[in-house]
């Protein structure tokens, strides 16, 4: 930096600085005529003057200043209405017309000139002339043709034609979808109807699993297990769901406490949640088991009537779509 400013100062880089004053300035009254006594007196007696001799003063308003605007403010705002008839008797001697008079068209700001007359029309994906145009095909939504027979593959996959293609539904993962939204929708407010059983079942768990059973027994009625404490580490299950079969309770109650265990290491999921996907598992029809026609549709229908059918709650895809144009391809047609 040194060497820089030595080398501008060397060479006369720099600005010089001008002492003199500007010729302009010196031809001005303040600095050619004389500050009189008078003119003294008169500066002196200025508000300008005072607010800036006198300490704290230089921020004020006079009273008289202030209670002018204030008493006048809304002159700001509301035009005159001397002023509006004054101008309007302009215009008609002059020879002119009012806005909105006889005959003539009303005044109309900017705004009302570009605001369209018509209603906006609507476009959907039918009717929208920029697909024509383009030559874009309308995207097709996917349905499951309902006359066409469905089919069950290795006991686990159902084979379901759609208009576009077909689709590969995996059963179980397909049921989990079904059955999760179903307990979801229970435990928000719609409990599910129970099944009392003649003979209730009782069963005994240990210590731990006995804790957490009693911890459980108010989901568990919402979701229409009605099972009740008997005993120290004895339970009486008294009903279970409509849908449920009988005759199995026990192993449905073991293995749901399995389950939930299963999800109890993860802390994300609150006790509600981790119940209804446990129960969601054990009671989803499994790979192997056969299913008949009636079933696979019921199964598919009660799928895409799901909010989310695509996926399961653990985020697994509950199918997989093939399209027409990706089969082609295949067969490079």
């Amino acid at each position: 930096q040194a060497a820089v400013k030595h080398a501008l100062a060397q060479f006369s880089v720099t600005p010089t600085l001008e002492f003199d004053l500007d010729p302009n300035i010196q031809q001005l009254d303040a600095l050619n005529k004389p500050f009189t006594e008078d003119k003294q007196a008169a500066a002196a007696s200025s508000q300008l003057y005072q607010n800036f001799t006198q300490k704290h003063q230089a921020w004020s308003i006079p009273p008289s200043e202030k209670n002018s605007n204030l008493k006048h403010w809304k002159d700001l705002y509301e035009p005159s209405q001397k002023s509006s008839t004054d101008d309007q008797s302009a215009i008609l001697a002059a020879g002119g017309k009012l806005p909105g008079a006889e005959g003539e068209k009303p005044f109309e700001s900017l705004l009302d000139q570009i605001r369209t007359k018509q209603p906006v029309q609507e476009y959907t994906q039918e009717t929208d002339p920029l697909l024509a145009i383009y030559g874009v095909q309308p995207k097709q939504e996917m349905r499951v043709i309902e006359e066409a027979p469905l089919l069950q593959l290795h006991l686990t996959y159902i084979v379901a034609p759609t208009n576009r293609g077909y689709i590969l539904v995996h059963q179980q993962l397909a049921h989990e979808r079904v059955l999760y939204e179903r307990f979801a929708a229970a435990v928000s407010g719609k409990p599910m109807s129970s099944q009392r059983s003649l003979f209730p079942q009782s069963i005994e768990l240990s210590a731990q699993d006995a804790a957490l059973m009693t911890d459980l027994l108010p989901d568990l009625e919402i979701l229409g297990y009605l099972v009740e404490p008997s005993g120290k580490q004895g339970f009486l299950i008294n009903g279970t769901p409509a849908d449920l079969e009988a005759g199995n309770e026990k192993v449905v109650i073991e293995q749901l406490l399995e389950q939930f265990k299963h999800f109890s290491g993860d802390l994300k999921f609150s006790r509600r949640e981790k119940l209804i996907r446990s129960l969601s598992w054990q009671q989803a029809i499994k790979p192997g088991n056969a299913l008949t026609e009636r079933e696979m549709r019921t199964l598919v229908s009660d799928l895409f009537q799901c909010r989310q059918h695509n996926v399961t709650a653990s985020g697994s895809p509950t199918y997989i779509e093939f399209k027409k144009e990706y089969l082609e391809q295949l067969f490079k047609r």
